[in-house]
């Protein structure tokens, strides 16, 4: 359901006009009526969740022929009614907080409200100050818990007229207040979830997703001419990403390649994506550490970051495979250690599984047996490979391993 959240004080508010871009409300003391003037006339149907105090349902809620207090003849709530066919209103009683435990009953009022998908406009306009970032981190929490999709945050900018005397002294038709538009907040909130997983886990899919949703109408708009170069930066670090998590060992070093041309490339558009801004340097230091001019060394550096990014099960998994080509690379110099079947029979020998008959084709098996008639493998890479081999079969066989 399509859901209007707002605040209601208890000051007698000024009459005045809401402006939302070229749109202009008609006079009115409660920015809700403006609202709804202004941004659900479209609606077929909605509802309006209105957050007050006891005092404020005195004051501003009902009418004067409700209450002695009352500081309109009608109150937000009969003023409502006139939007009645499309919009239902729900007045959602609420004490002022005065400690944690009335902050979470709040937020547990605010998020109480909101129903799987619901499509939500949010007005701070009339909140203790608090309120404002409590609904941030409310409506943040249900767009991941529920689904729900934010619309709008809205703040009516009443300030922007002055002190309370100065406005009763501006003509009507001169009370023009605008409404901001805070949406923003909720796509850095985005942004700082985008880079915090990215620094912790490694994962670019969040900064992919976000990149292509901002750069999109850039790059349309301008045909490609700004933009293209962030999304290919951000594209690289996914597909990076991406390669080390299933274990990409040959695609890894052109991953870092490119992840550095990029960055390079990208610095004179990083204006369009503020967010990332800070990001830039930061993996170009980190990428250029990586890159070495022997690819097993630029292997063993993705492992590191492996580790430091806790991908445990793709660092012992790079890592015998790393073990695998050094012991190729040392012992049969001569060899392609890319080539699949040489691989297939040096794992074999690390683990002590030598046949000396039996290999898959000739060729191979006069190579291996005479490399090791004329060597003998270090003791210590081949206890290293014990010790890696069976973290790696452990993890990799999802615990079925029983030789720890």
């Amino acid at each position: 359901m399509k859901k209007i959240f707002t605040f209601l004080g208890t000051h007698k508010y000024e009459e005045v006009r809401y402006k939302y871009g070229e749109k202009i409300s008609k006079a009115t003391p409660f920015i809700q009526e403006a609202i709804l003037e202004l941004f659900c006339k479209d609606w077929d149907k909605g509802e309006m969740v209105v957050f007050l105090t006891e005092e404020a349902k005195k004051k501003n809620w009902v009418s004067k022929s409700e209450s002695e207090s009352a500081n309109f003849d009608i109150g937000l709530a009969g003023r409502l009614k006139k939007f009645k066919e499309k919009i239902s209103t729900k007045p959602v009683n609420i004490s002022i907080a005065k400690d944690k435990e009335g902050l979470l009953e709040l937020f547990e009022k605010i998020i109480g409200e909101i129903e799987e998908g619901d499509e939500i406009i949010f007005d701070v306009t009339h909140s203790f100050r608090y309120l404002q970032m409590l609904a941030l981190v409310a409506l943040n929490y249900c767009r991941v818990v529920k689904k729900a999709k934010i619309m709008k945050i809205l703040y009516g900018a009443i300030e922007v007229l002055g002190e309370t005397q100065k406005i009763k002294e501006i003509p009507l038709d001169k009370r023009t207040v605008p409404i901001f538009d805070l949406t923003v907040f909720i796509r850095l909130f985005d942004w700082n979830l985008a880079v915090g997983r990215y620094i912790e886990t490694g994962n670019a899919n969040k900064l992919k997703q976000l990149g292509k949703e901002e750069l999109e109408s850039i790059l349309k708009e301008t045909k490609g001419a700004k933009g293209s170069k962030m999304k290919k930066f951000i594209q690289s670090l996914d597909n990076f990403s991406k390669n080390v998590f299933a274990c990409r060992a040959p695609d890894l070093e052109k991953s870092i390649k490119h992840i550095l041309e990029n960055a390079s490339d990208v610095k004179e558009q990083k204006k369009l994506l503020k967010p990332i801004v800070p990001l830039i340097d930061k993996i170009e230091s980190e990428f250029s550490s990586m890159k070495k001019e022997d690819p097993l060394k630029t292997e063993l550096e993705a492992i590191k970051w492996c580790v430091r990014h806790h991908l445990v099960q793709q660092a012992f998994t790079l890592l015998r495979e790393l073990l695998i080509s050094y012991t190729i690379r040392k012992y049969f110099p001569d060899e392609d250690y890319t080539n699949e079947e040489l691989r297939k029979e040096v794992s074999g020998i690390l683990g002590g599984r030598l046949r000396e008959k039996n290999y898959e084709n000739e060729y191979m098996q006069t190579k291996i047996l005479d490399g090791l008639n004329k060597k003998a493998f270090e003791k210590e890479l081949v206890s290293l490979w014990s010790e890696i081999i069976d973290y790696r079969n452990d993890i990799n066989h999802a615990g079925w391993c029983h030789n720890k």
